[in-house]
């Protein structure tokens, strides 16, 4: 158990606020999934193709960002 302990506190350590995923390009670091998602959208042309667009995806990524908060609310009272 002490050995799964030191692995997992190394990798915590070592990651922006401790969180996961993790984005790494030339050696600078970033987390958030909604960030990193938006990051390689924009980067592999997979984003909107208008500001419009950009807003539209940007509000379903943010409702089920809502969604994930809202059953994590539900199982801590539960």
């Amino acid at each position: 158990m002490a050995r799964v302990h030191h692995v997992f506190m190394t990798a915590f350590t070592a990651t922006p606020f401790g969180q996961t995923p993790v984005l790494e390009i030339n050696g600078k670091q970033t987390h958030q999934s909604a960030a990193i998602c938006r990051f390689l959208a924009e980067k592999f042309g997979l984003n909107g193709s208008n500001d419009w667009e950009d807003l539209e995806v940007d509000a379903i990524v943010d409702t089920f960002t809502d969604f994930r908060q809202c059953k994590n609310v539900v199982l801590e009272v539960e």
